[in-house]
């Protein structure tokens, strides 16, 4: 194979300078006297015009060679292109090595050591190296990935982590635990220092709390609070999580609402992930949801975004929580008995439900939201034009509703509580957002 491959190679730099003319002509034989076979030779010739002519098909060639059951010619490809190609690489290494195992790529390998590789390239290495247990491999390659870009390994333990710096989301705790257990103490840390500085958070400090010793931890714990208090480059999800562990409650809220004032979205991820992640008597016992509350509903009455968020503190503080959605279905429900209903109250009356049932179910609340959906049809039952939306709430295959297609409309908009002294108005009054929660002074 490697002879094919060099001559392949010497046959794809001449057509390359004609191709046009090339393809016209019948494809030459092999070079006299070669002992590989013809199919050898076409398959190696065609990975080598992809690396030569047509690089952007050589990742579709190699698909296409390994769907048919051509795994070695499809790692031919590789081997000439993957160097230029992270894609193809990361795509080998999950695809063709458990057919293969990693000794098929072993001369491609030797070749890409002796360049320089994208950093997503050497992961894809490690990760294909763990996944058939060859440890050290995939320890080195781990490591020397993360080192692109950062301190030296001598540099990393006295290195300034309180410093703003590009991050990135890295998993490295397959290659720690590796290290671990194959008694490598001094990988295992390196690789864990590695993890904190490219991506800082609560969870890796504890991975190198096992690791260091109490002195070095409490510094690492220090750095990581002050990143969280001070670097507006870490992750919305990251700060929060710090600063609530770290009984710094009044600067989690005004960091927050920072974030929401400037990007809503970054705000409902930062909840959504974090509160999953505490555990019930952090919120309970502390005043962080108190300080929060208003926040909260705020995000509650803008969209569904924030529903995750809500449904994991559904369980710890239930009655909180179901007041806040039921406030928004009663005042749906009270528009629609004293306006006509249009279009747009239907799809506000469907949110609404939609959204305070996944909070009741999350609660354990089953039974009661039955009952309660079952006054709500009762008190709205002479609204012919609502018959409609509670039939189909509870029929999940319909457009629509819970666990069917994507509803349209504007979603999660809540409605402003309807005059009472036009109780018998038969016109489609327009529906104002009402008012979001004051902030409480002290809060900005």
């Amino acid at each position: 194979v490697e002879v094919a491959r060099r001559d392949a190679e010497e046959w794809a730099l001449r057509v390359y300078t004609d191709i046009a003319g090339s393809m016209m002509q019948p494809l030459a034989e092999a070079p006299l006297g070669s002992a590989y076979s013809i199919g050898t030779c076409r398959i190696e010739r065609v990975a080598a015009l992809c690396a030569v002519a047509m690089p952007s098909l050589a990742l579709n060639c190699a698909k296409l060679l390994s769907r048919h059951g051509d795994h070695c010619g499809a790692v031919s490809i590789v081997v000439q292109q993957a160097m230029r190609d992270t894609p193809m690489l990361m795509w080998a290494m999950q695809t063709l090595v458990p057919k293969l195992g990693m000794n098929a790529f072993s001369t491609g390998i030797q070749k890409w050591q002796n360049g320089e590789m994208p950093v997503a390239a050497q992961l894809a290495l490690a990760s294909a190296y763990h996944s058939v247990g060859d440890s050290n491999e995939a320890i080195r390659w781990a490591t020397n990935a993360n080192l692109v870009g950062a301190p030296t390994e001598e540099e990393l333990p006295y290195a300034n982590f309180e410093a703003t710096r590009e991050y990135r989301v890295v998993d490295l705790l397959p290659f720690i635990n590796a290290a671990h257990a194959a008694c490598n103490s001094k990988a295992a840390l390196l690789l864990a220092e590695l993890q904190m500085w490219w991506d800082p958070s609560w969870a890796h400090l504890q991975v190198l709390s096992s690791l260091c010793s109490p002195q070095k931890f409490g510094l690492r714990r220090q750095q990581l609070l002050s990143l969280a208090l001070n670097d507006f480059m870490c992750r919305p999800e990251v700060r929060f999580e710090v600063m609530v562990r770290e009984g710094m409650h009044q600067q989690a809220v005004t960091v927050m609402q920072g974030i929401a004032q400037e990007n809503v979205a970054a705000c409902q991820k930062a909840f959504n992930e974090t509160f999953q992640k505490l555990e019930p008597e952090l919120m309970t016992q502390t005043n962080i949801l108190d300080l929060l509350w208003p926040l909260l509903e705020r995000l509650v009455a803008q969209s569904d975004g924030i529903d995750p968020a809500m449904e994991a503190l559904a369980p710890v503080v239930t009655q909180r929580v179901l007041q806040c959605y039921d406030s928004h279905v009663d005042a749906t429900q009270a528009h629609c008995q004293q306006n006509a209903v249009n279009q747009q109250a239907k799809s506000q009356m469907r949110t609404w439900l939609q959204r305070a049932r996944r909070m009741y179910v999350a609660a354990g609340q089953g039974p009661q939201w039955e009952r309660r959906f079952s006054d709500l049809s009762m008190s709205l039952r002479h609204k012919s034009s609502l018959a409609a939306v509670f039939t189909d709430f509870n029929n999940p295959d319909q457009p629509g509703t819970p666990g069917g297609p994507a509803m349209s409309g504007a979603m999660g908009q809540p409605m402003a509580r309807p005059n009472n002294s036009m109780p018998n108005s038969t016109v489609a009054s327009p529906m104002p957002p009402s008012p979001m929660p004051s902030t409480p002074s002290g809060m900005h």
